[in-house]
C-alpha cells in the first residue's frame, strides 16, 4: 500500500519562528512538501 502524499499549508504566516517550527517537525517526520501562502514580508 503506497501511503498518500501529505502538504502541509501555511496561511498568512506573521511571525518567521511558525515556519521555522513546522520546517523542523516536518523533518522528524521526513515530510517536505510545504506550501506558504500569502505570507508577511520579513524584513
Amino acid at each position: 500500500m503506497t501511503p498518500l502524499p501529505i502538504r502541509f499549508i501555511l496561511c498568512e504566516t506573521s511571525h518567521p519562528g511558525d515556519i521555522g517550527a513546522v520546517a523542523r517537525a516536518m523533518k522528524n517526520m521526513a515530510l517536505d512538501d510545504l506550501v506558504l501562502v500569502s505570507p508577511a514580508r520579513f524584513p
